[in-house]
């Protein structure tokens, strides 16, 4: 079996409570970034960012050189 689509979500969270400085955090499951991967065969690594959702999604650039997807690339 070949795995082609992958979804990761990754939950939001608050740090910083009380005595435990750096150490607790909550994690807050009203909040998340969501991404969908998808392979394709193609003869060079290539990032397509088909869409981005949300209210501030119209802020995040889809271009793979302005944001942290092209450092995903670099894995080996």
């Amino acid at each position: 079996m070949v795995v082609t689509t992958i979804r990761v979500r990754a939950y939001a969270s608050i740090a910083n409570l009380g005595p435990g400085f750096d150490v607790l955090a909550l994690a807050i499951d009203s909040f998340y970034d969501e991404v969908e991967l998808k392979v394709k065969k193609h003869e060079k690594t290539k990032i397509l960012v088909e869409s981005i959702l949300g209210p501030y999604g119209t802020g995040i650039p889809k271009n793979e050189k302005k944001h942290g997807s092209s450092s995903s690339k670099r894995v080996p």
